[in-house]
């Protein structure tokens, strides 16, 4: 999809705070990114010695691309008339794969 007036992700639906980077995505474009997420080994403590660090936490996320900070990547996930939803700021010293979607 391609920005313009007929996008449904304009600026308007989520203003950011602070100034974009130059991006590599195009804005209203959709995106699926692995990342891995942060986690927590269990849901009690839990012994040091029992700790895996191997362990990872691997998420595929799908989006329309809005923008990027020099820390992050943010996706939408759904837009309606002056509303956006399922907003992720994804870490990108976190993201492994993007593929752009057709």
């Amino acid at each position: 999809m391609k920005v313009g007036t007929k996008s449904p992700i304009l600026p308007h639906h989520f203003p950011l705070k602070w100034k974009m980077i130059k991006r590599k995505y195009k804005r209203g474009e959709c995106y699926g990114i692995t990342w891995f997420d942060a986690f927590s080994p269990g849901e009690t403590w839990t012994s040091n010695v029992d700790i895996d660090v191997k362990d990872k936490y691997v998420v595929f996320s799908v989006g329309f691309f809005y923008g990027e900070s020099k820390e992050y990547v943010i996706i939408i996930g759904d837009v309606a008339p002056g509303t956006s939803g399922r907003i992720m700021f994804i870490p990108k010293g976190m993201i492994k794969k993007v593929k752009k979607f057709k």
